[in-house]
């Protein structure tokens, strides 16, 4: 199961509809890691943790 369903991110919602609940199922159940927008929220979240771990170190650094 995707790890992020349960975060209700808006970058889902296409997919996340009864219209496409067959398909959703399948992504977001068995095969999360070939999902473009998974990998999207993987490539998004490193990018804010290395953003968020430079600035902490400047502010510690400027004391």
């Amino acid at each position: 199961m995707c790890p992020f369903l349960e975060k209700a991110d808006p970058r889902c919602a296409a997919c996340l509809s009864l219209h496409r609940l067959d398909e959703a199922l399948g992504l977001c159940g068995d095969h999360y890691e070939d999902c473009p927008i998974y990998r999207k929220i993987l490539t998004d979240d490193a990018r804010n943790c290395r953003h968020y771990c430079q600035v902490t170190e400047g502010l510690r650094a400027a004391g």
